[in-house]
């Protein structure tokens, strides 16, 4: 209790001479832990001597974390004193003894104690590492720093303002980078040090900038947080700060995509950071989807070029047979239609001879409807080709004996919805290669995704799909 060795046996068991505390012979055993003991009056020693004082360093831990629950600085400062002179190697009270003095130090002291904390930081980062290791506990102690600098960081800001010592303020803010620095030195705690410099980055947003990240302060301060951004950058390239520093670091550099685990790198790192696969086996797995897509994109032409010399195959057979069937049809009519203008202009006088005009004239403007419509159909204004159609059949649906022509263009009509249903299925399979080849490309627009959405605008422009695309591919 009292860390006196002085004891006499009296009545059986042993007292200390210094503060009286009796033990039995088992607890005077498991004190004396070196040397020989002979017990004849007075407790004669050979050797050294050494008591536990576990029980009393346990004792005076609750009373610090007691204290410090209490957010007693005072106590707290004096029970970790009282530690780190019984425990010289505890990260606890190494730190803690540092921050207490810097949570109840004076205004005009604000720096010196700053710098303090930002010294014991490393020590207490190391003991804490070599007694605890990296695991799960470790990480929950130092977010647990992590926040109790952030708690300081405010008040002792306010405190220099309130002295005009605006210098103070930037070995404040050097107090919080100076943590993710120490624990940028172990691999397994990268993410406590990315979690400290944004703490950091808080900090200095809040109250050294006033919440607003545009206003400069680096002249007053005397610090700027562009050293704990590119830190960040450096293990978390997807990082957005608030001051625009990741983004423009992001633009001078190359990103790759891991194969293995979908992960974001930057070219020049060694090895993936999130499944460590190296940077050699990652350009060789890039290099490999490369030829397999090259490879699928070429038979995907292949199959295209085919299909469509199919089509154009068959639609040459399609008018072929349709002139076969209908071409006789077809000069006959015309034929009629001059028997009957030549007729109507040998047996009618003047007005029958216009009447017969306005039939030829009809008739002429009714074949124009029908070439026009079939352009339409060739370019898919179906639409417009149905318009032409209905016009052509308008023309000729007064004059006698045309019942034949009237025929041909509904047959027409019923081939432009075949058109129209077969249009639809060429945009579905254009949309579906379209889709294929910007997967594989990481969409980026290529020679074959273009001729795909080409083709899709030709087919149907106002569609959303073309007009997602279209605006994809403008961006």
């Amino acid at each position: 209790m009292c860390g006196g060795s002085d004891l006499v046996k009296q009545d059986g068991v042993f007292v200390c001479q210094n503060c009286g505390t009796k033990y039995s012979v088992e607890e005077a055993k498991k004190m004396m832990v070196e040397g020989a003991v002979t017990v004849e009056g007075t407790v004669a020693v050979e050797g050294t001597v050494k008591v536990d004082k576990s029980e009393e360093l346990q004792n005076l831990y609750v009373l610090a974390r007691r204290a410090k629950e209490a957010d007693n600085s005072e106590n707290a400062c004096k029970y970790y004193s009282e530690i780190i002179l019984k425990d010289p190697d505890n990260w606890e009270a190494n730190f803690y003894l540092v921050y207490y003095k810097a949570a109840s130090c004076k205004k005009g002291q604000i720096g010196n104690e700053a710098y303090n904390v930002s010294n014991c930081l490393k020590s207490t980062i190391r003991l804490l590492v070599e007694n605890l290791g990296t695991g799960d506990q470790a990480k929950g102690f130092i977010d647990g720093i992590r926040k109790d600098l952030a708690d300081i960081a405010g008040p002792m800001i306010h405190g220099a303002m309130d002295v005009h010592e605006y210098g103070y303020i930037g070995q404040i803010l050097r107090m919080q980078e100076m943590l993710g620095n120490c624990l940028k030195e172990y691999p397994e705690l990268h993410t406590q040090a990315v979690e400290a410099w944004k703490q950091l980055i808080d900090t200095y947003v809040e109250y050294a900038c006033f919440g607003d990240p545009k206003l400069d302060y680096v002249d007053m301060y005397g610090y700027t947080p562009e050293s704990a951004v590119q830190a960040i950058y450096e293990l978390d390239p997807s990082y957005e700060d608030p001051f625009g520093v990741a983004k423009k670091l992001r633009r001078n550099e190359t990103f790759i995509t891991c194969p293995k685990c979908g992960a974001t790198m930057r070219e020049c790192e060694s090895k993936c950071p999130q499944c460590g696969t190296p940077k050699e086996e990652i350009q060789r797995l890039i290099q490999e989807r490369q030829e397999k897509d090259a490879a699928e994109r070429e038979r995907l032409r292949k199959e295209r070029e085919a299909k469509e010399a199919e089509e154009a195959r068959k639609r040459a057979e399609e008018r072929a047979e349709w002139w076969r069937k209908n071409g006789k049809k077809v000069k006959i009519s015309i034929i009629c239609i001059a028997v009957i203008i030549a007729s109507a202009i040998g047996a009618y006088l003047i007005p029958s001879t216009i009447h017969a005009k306005r039939a030829v004239a009809q008739v002429t403007q009714a074949e124009a409807y029908i070439a026009s419509g079939d352009s339409c159909v060739a370019v898919y204004n179906f639409d417009e080709a149905e318009n032409y159609y209905k016009r052509a059949y308008s023309c000729v649906q007064d004059i006698d004996g045309m019942d034949h022509v009237k025929n041909n263009i509904k047959r027409l009509q019923k081939l432009l919805q075949q058109a129209k249903e077969q249009a639809g299925k060429d945009y579905d399979e254009a949309l579906r290669r379209l889709k294929i080849f910007l997967d594989a490309d990481d969409y980026k627009f290529n020679q074959y995704s273009n001729e795909c959405l080409d083709k899709m605008i030709q087919i149907d422009p106002t569609r959303k799909e073309t007009v997602y695309y279209q605006n994809l591919r403008n961006k």
